[in-house]
């Protein structure tokens, strides 16, 4: 899970005003936001608000904009010849995969630790400043790629959450905790691809209902795809090697996380099973 938890409260005051002033709430403190947009926001209060996120947020934290836009443009969303980040952003149409860059930093931006202070913002790079967030791991011609992917992996994952968040089994794979589902992170050799997947439920009960919900999930799922395998569902997302560097991995780990943890308990009280709580058994990571 990320390293802080998200909090209304965290949100600038003068946005959280402009907020409740649009959408009619009775006032600017969290109770309200909760109850017409839930303890954490989601794709649908970015499609509303994102307007108001433009010229009340992004105009004034000039971070946050460089990194929405960046991971757009990467995923060449837009015109991407757009140097200016703000004018890139207004050319950008609110689209699913929009959405899913902006709700990520948004929910960093109302981040907090356990002192209750917000997490610092990470300054803008600098032109011709590598960072760690677009390394790619380097395959030499003598080197086993599945370590090299595996111990990329690791060392980018460790470096971006918090040490007790993370634990590697026997077989090298990196189990992460994803609310109340859980996750692993693990190097597939053939193909060659790094697989992120969480296990939501276990012992759930087949039946048509089940699939065709699953069904109407994956067609507004961006990232990955949620199916059932011997009584475990399961969603998953994978990244090809020509595409894997620090900012995809995380960016796909932190979708599986916050898709997991939004779908688990409501699938868990329309079909039963038993969520899988904080760790994956045996019989639950050879999936």
């Amino acid at each position: 899970m990320p390293r802080f938890r998200f909090q209304w409260d965290n949100i600038d005051a003068n946005l959280r005003e402009i907020l409740a002033k649009i959408f009619h709430l009775p006032g600017v403190d969290a109770v309200h936001f909760v109850t017409r947009f839930g303890k954490r926001p989601n794709q649908e209060f970015i499609q509303a608000a994102w307007p108001l996120l433009l010229d009340h947020w992004l105009v004034l934290d000039k971070n946050a904009a460089h990194r929405i836009a960046e991971a757009l443009r990467m995923r060449h969303v837009g015109d991407t010849t757009i140097s200016d980040d703000m004018i890139y952003l207004r050319s950008c149409r609110n689209s699913a995969g929009l959405r899913d860059v902006a709700l990520i930093e948004f929910i960093a931006f109302g981040e907090r630790n356990e002192a209750g202070v917000r997490l610092p913002e990470s300054p803008a790079p600098a032109p011709n400043e590598t960072t760690a967030l677009v390394i790619s791991p380097v395959i030499s011609k003598n080197e086993n790629p599945v370590d090299v992917l595996r111990q990329f992996v690791l060392q980018t994952l460790a470096s971006h959450y918090e040490e007790n968040a993370i634990s590697i089994d026997v077989d090298g794979d990196i189990i992460m905790p994803a609310g109340s589902a859980v996750m692993c992170v693990t190097v597939a050799p053939e193909p060659l691809i790094v697989r992120v997947y969480a296990v939501l439920i276990k012992k759930v009960v087949r039946s048509d209902e089940l699939y065709e919900t699953l069904n109407h999930i994956n067609a507004v799922l961006q990232i990955g795809r949620m199916f059932e395998k011997d009584g475990l569902i399961i969603l998953e997302s994978s990244i090809f090697p020509y595409a894997l560097n620090a900012q995809s991995l995380i960016n796909v780990v932190t979708q599986v996380q916050l898709q997991a943890d939004h779908y688990d308990d409501r699938l868990h009280a329309s079909f039963g099973g038993e969520l899988i709580g904080t760790s994956l058994t045996d019989d639950v990571i050879d999936v």
